[in-house]
């Protein structure tokens, strides 16, 4: 995957400068959460099966009928609000299962489908997230003459593609839903999705024989997103003892059965203007859509998704959870002697967070890993500053003692502004 840079580049190639606009203050729309509307699934006309199981839909109908005035990823990301920081889900059950798909480990075989236990910092245990075809999408592809063991497999498969690009897919598309005019779906295309992430894009020209070649992003890109929107069209999730807000009331989630996050469908469109498998719609399943409106809404910064997945997992992991924490520690009202924080973190947790781990023969890259990681975060702008400690790597039992330590990591004034 070819990145501008590790770090990213705010403005360029992609997030323009435009005139200024007159938007309703951000703390007034953080007051008012939108009415909980209940979720209807669609039933378009002529709708098929695609061979990789996801509904494909007419354009005109999708984008006439279902969501016809939601802005798209490009629009929200050129409005001066989310320039910087964008909006993002912080329930903690929702959380727990970002974290969870951000890696491809730990999965465990749960009647032949790949499962994790939820857990929060407490752990407490708030439910499981799974790798399974929803009903429709399970019987289309059983008719099609797939066994139930085949698909299985397929679904192991595919829980080995989770990867902070997962992660990263969450969160755009939850910041697309959280629009108000998005409430029950929007439309989207996969260059959207990595024109968000600040990926350069190649330019057109002529090959060594004179034939034209079209610029843009590369088909591995481009598929790397698309095999993301296949995995997230398959998870689905079961809490347990998951509360939301009601006009400041509290109200349990009552489910059943395990029931998908997203639904998507494929939007056909002319073929001289896009490449098949292109734009999509995706709508919040009821679950996801009682989260959505149960106030739980954050900030975090655009920069996280512009780290490269690959090189830069730890920071997305560390940034994530420290916007999250913040977020909690600001509604609870836990205030520190700086007068923000939630209290140090410690090294243990931390290396747990961002997926480091300790070599038995080879401790020291752990700690050099994580600095790099928070120093990295530190000149991106993303924390204001570390407490450290000088560590002597030479004294016995140093690793036992530095797995201890607490680190206090404090919000720039930045973000504290924006939260006030």
């Amino acid at each position: 995957m070819n990145e501008r840079n590790d770090a990213g580049i705010y403005g360029e190639g992609y997030l323009i400068k435009l005139p200024e606009f007159d938007f309703l203050p951000l703390m007034l729309v953080m007051a008012s959460p939108k009415p909980f509307v209940p979720w209807k699934a669609p039933e378009p006309a002529g709708q098929t099966e695609s061979r990789s199981g996801f509904a494909q839909t007419n354009v005109n109908q999708a984008q006439a009928s279902e969501f016809p005035n939601g802005p798209s990823v490009n629009e929200l990301l050129r409005r001066r609000e989310w320039q910087k920081f964008i909006l993002t889900q912080t329930h903690d059950h929702f959380v727990q299962t970002r974290t969870a798909l951000a890696s491809r480990l730990d999965f465990k075989l749960d009647n032949g489908w790949p499962t994790k236990i939820l857990r929060n910092e407490c752990n407490r245990k708030l439910g499981t997230v799974l790798i399974q075809p929803p009903r429709h999408i399970l019987d289309g592809m059983l008719e099609a003459g797939s066994s139930e063991t085949d698909v299985q497999v397929q679904a192991q498969q595919m829980a080995q593609t989770c990867s902070p690009l997962t992660a990263d897919v969450i969160d755009l598309l939850i910041f697309l839903l959280l629009d108000p005019k998005n409430s029950l779906g929007a439309s989207f295309s996969i260059d959207a999705i990595l024109a968000a992430r600040n990926l350069q894009k190649h330019r057109g020209g002529k090959n060594a024989n004179g034939e034209a070649y079209r610029g843009g992003y590369t088909k591995e890109q481009r598929q790397d997103v698309a095999q993301q929107i296949e995995l997230l069209s398959w998870v689905q999730v079961r809490y347990t003892n998951a509360i939301v807000y009601r006009r400041n009331q509290p109200k349990e989630l009552k489910q059943g059965n395990a029931e998908p996050l997203f639904k998507f469908s494929e939007i056909p469109v002319d073929k001289k203007r896009t490449r098949k498998g292109q734009h999509w719609s995706v709508e919040p399943f009821e679950t996801l859509q009682e989260i959505l409106a149960g106030g739980f809404v954050g900030y975090l910064p655009l920069q996280v998704m512009q780290y490269n997945p690959a090189k830069r997992a730890a920071e997305k992991a560390i940034a994530r959870h420290l916007f999250a924490r913040w977020r909690r520690a600001h509604k609870q009202g836990v205030k520190d002697r700086r007068g923000y924080s939630g209290g140090g973190l410690l090294v243990q947790d931390l290396l747990n967070i961002a997926g480091i781990s300790v070599e038995r023969h080879h401790p020291g890259r752990a700690e050099e890993r994580l600095s790099e990681a928070l120093i990295q975060l530190m000149d991106d702008g993303l924390i204001k500053e570390r407490g450290c400690q000088c560590i002597n790597k030479l004294a016995p039992g140093w690793v036992s003692r530095w797995l201890q330590d607490r680190i206090d990591i404090h919000p720039t004034d930045e973000f504290v502004e924006l939260r006030h």
